[in-house]
């Protein structure tokens, strides 16, 4: 079941060229992204890892196919982070993702 509650980034309260307004780390944060035409997505995850320090977890892959790639993004700072998912924004809206509910 999807997480839907006040901290799910919704097109409706996200802009597509900027980071939502990231303030408590401690809480689970997704961000998902896709591509009608090509059928792919793109998630990020904003969490924390065992110990403790802030990290990006990125998954793609394309929606009809089981197999896809995750790569961790680790942050020194909440500076950081939110550089590194200004990043992530642009360079899914460049390649044609939409912001997904």
């Amino acid at each position: 079941m999807m997480h839907k509650g006040k901290d799910y980034a919704h097109p409706a309260n996200v802009a597509d060229t900027n980071p939502p307004n990231i303030t408590d780390f401690r809480v689970f944060k997704m961000i998902r992204w896709e591509h009608p035409k090509q059928r792919r997505f793109y998630r990020a995850s904003i969490q924390r890892d065992l110990f403790g320090r802030l990290e990006i977890l990125c998954v793609s892959g394309k929606l009809d196919a089981r197999n896809g790639s995750c790569k961790p993004i680790y942050c020194n700072n909440p500076d950081h982070l939110k550089e590194e998912l200004r990043k992530i924004f642009r360079a899914r809206r460049k390649s044609g993702y939409k912001l997904f509910p």
